[in-house]
């Protein structure tokens, strides 16, 4: 492998080990009354007023298989980047690609979710 591509089965390792923790915050919320109160207000912060149970659940199940598949395409990026496949090639670029895609609409619809960058002028001085 080319010496300076050494450390990118690493980054996509990390980025498995990333996911896995962001699965285990979620079902800890899940798990947790308070944090499925948290998880329900937000739902209705959203505009959802009927079959909240139905919809924490549906949603649920949508995140845990969404990052069930991330750390799955990540650890395959990994193995085949690692063993200098041709698989590890493609899957590394559908995860990069994918994630491309995923920060870009991120910032694209920032504003329209109205969040909004605190700089150092717009917070109150002490």
């Amino acid at each position: 492998m080319n010496r300076q591509l050494r450390w990118l089965p690493y980054l996509f390792a990390a980025g498995a080990v990333l996911w896995l923790v962001e699965l285990t915050r979620f079902a800890a919320y899940l798990v947790a009354p308070a944090g499925r109160e948290v998880l329900k207000q937000a739902l209705i912060d959203g505009g959802i007023t009927r079959n909240l149970d139905a919809t924490l659940t549906t949603e649920s199940v949508l995140i845990f298989f969404l990052g069930t598949a991330a750390v799955v395409l990540h650890g395959a990026a990994y193995y085949g980047l690692k063993r200098l496949r041709v698989w590890g090639w493609i899957t590394a670029v559908i995860v990069s690609s994918v994630r491309s895609a995923y920060s870009s609409s991120l910032i694209s619809s920032s504003s329209s979710f109205g969040f909004s960058i605190r700089t150092r002028s717009s917070q109150p001085s002490e």
